[in-house]
């Protein structure tokens, strides 16, 4: 790892654990996810997407973003501690 990356760790480590999961992982990981897969749905398979359709494709990706960000917190810290 060189320094570059290190200080790039360093300075997610600083935003704090929730703060870093929530936008890394539930609003671009996930929410990109969820708008990505309505969108495929919409164009893709030409299906007519609903309110309901939205709402729980937000709340799948936001929980898997949650889950996503958490991991890779985990990741972040477990790499500058080796280091």
């Amino acid at each position: 790892m060189d320094k570059t990356q290190k200080q790039k760790l360093k300075e997610f480590v600083k935003m704090g654990k929730w703060n870093y999961v929530f936008t890394y992982g539930v609003v671009r990981w996930g929410m990109l996810c969820a708008l990505l897969i309505i969108l495929f749905e919409k164009f893709i398979l030409d299906k007519r997407i609903t309110e309901f359709d939205v709402t729980l494709n937000i709340i799948i990706w936001g929980i898997g973003g949650l889950i996503f960000g958490v991991w890779t917190w985990n990741s972040i810290n477990k790499k500058l501690q080796e280091k």
